[in-house]
Order: C-alpha cells, then sequence, then structure tokens
C-alpha cells in the first residue's frame, strides 16, 4: 500500500473513532471532543500510532476535519474531530463548536443533498441522519472558503434562512472548519419552512 493510501486509511480510522465509537471503544472523550493520543494507543488498531503520524495526518487534511492541541500540564498531545459526531452524551456543543448567535446579511448557509433525498426532505424537513447535527456550508463546494459541511455530488441545495431559526430558538454552531452545524428543533428536524430557496446543480428553483 502506497503512502497516500496508507495516510487515508488511518485517517478514516481516526474519524470513525474520534466522531462514532470511542464511548463504545472505552476511550475517554473530553466534553469538548479532544481525546489524549496516549489514549488511542491502548486500542490495538492504534497501538504503533506515534504523535509525529498523528501530525502528519491531521496537518494534510484538506477538510481540516481535526484539531491539534497540547495539554498544558502533561504536555500530552490530544485530538479531536470538528464535527459529525454521533456520540451521545459524550460531547457539549458548546464546548466543541462557537454557538451562532447573529447572522451577517448576505452571508449564506447551504445542505446539500441528493435528487433522491430531496424527495422527502421537501415535505419531513432535515434531520441529523444518525449523527448529532444536520450540517450545512458557508457557500457551494468548490469555494474556496467552503472546506467542508458538503460533499461535491449534491444534487440539490437547501439555503436555510438563519435569522427565522435564531428567531425561533432553533441552534445553530459553527465548527472550527467553518461547517454551520444544527441539532434541529425539539423534535430533532428543521422543518422546510425555513428553507430560503431551493435549487438543482443547473440553478433551477425549486422553492423559492
Amino acid at each position: 500500500m502506497d503512502a497516500e493510501r496508507e495516510r487515508v486509511k488511518l485517517s478514516r480510522a481516526l474519524s470513525r473513532v474520534l466522531r462514532h465509537t470511542a464511548t463504545r471503544d472505552g476511550v475517554r472523550v473530553g466534553a469538548d471532543g479532544f481525546v489524549a493520543v496516549e489514549e488511542l494507543r491502548r486500542l490495538p488498531r492504534f497501538a504503533t500510532l506515534s504523535d509525529e503520524r498523528v501530525r502528519e495526518v491531521v496537518g494534510r487534511d484538506e477538510k481540516k476535519r481535526y484539531a491539534l492541541r497540547t495539554e498544558a500540564r502533561t504536555g500530552a498531545l490530544e485530538i479531536r474531530a470538528n464535527q459529525g459526531h454521533s456520540l451521545v452524551g459524550a460531547i457539549d456543543d458548546d464546548k466543541l463548536l462557537e454557538r451562532v448567535v447573529d447572522w451577517p446579511d448576505g452571508q449564506r448557509c447551504i445542505h446539500g443533498t441528493t435528487r433522491k433525498a430531496w424527495g422527502l426532505i421537501r415535505t419531513d424537513g432535515l434531520r441529523p441522519m444518525g449523527r448529532n447535527h444536520i450540517h450545512f456550508a458557508p457557500g457551494y463546494f468548490g469555494e474556496p472558503h467552503v472546506v467542508s459541511g458538503m460533499r461535491k455530488n449534491c444534487a440539490v441545495f437547501i439555503r436555510l434562512d438563519v435569522e427565522a431559526c435564531l428567531r425561533e430558538g432553533i441552534p445553530l454552531f459553527r465548527s472550527q472548519n467553518h461547517a454551520i452545524l444544527s441539532p434541529g428543533d425539539s423534535r430533532g428536524r428543521i422543518s422546510p419552512r425555513f428553507f430560503a430557496h431551493v435549487q438543482d446543480a443547473n440553478g433551477k428553483l425549486l422553492v423559492e
């Protein structure tokens, strides 16, 4: 296996444990999502993982999925996933993320999806679908400031009325890699009435 494929494989393994399986694997997770690399090394699949290798994977990740820090008291290296978690009860959104309290005029908040999924979303709204949050991006895939929050194969783009969400108490957060996240309302959804407009990849308006 070449070096790049090995790096991608390791990144996926780190993403899986940091986002989804840490508590099930017996890994201690801070309320802010950080995990000590030494803690990861207790898992057989990461037994030989070096701090240097972790730094390399994080530094070369184009979507900026991870954050690193050095624990002030012990000097130990810690890593977290910036968003995409499905861990329940382990993480405090206000410690992992920055809460959105206002929204600049003209700034976009867009959820990308497939045509198949849009058939249900248009009536039922958006849901986290097994994760802690619904994901949005501050623009379209390929724009320089859009690092994460949208897949490149999206065919339908839903622009969220952020101000309306905030007025009605639907929480929104910003991750360290600039994705916009929301757990939805008390029922875990964002209703279609909060869609400012919806268009397909060709610019055809589906909802306005």
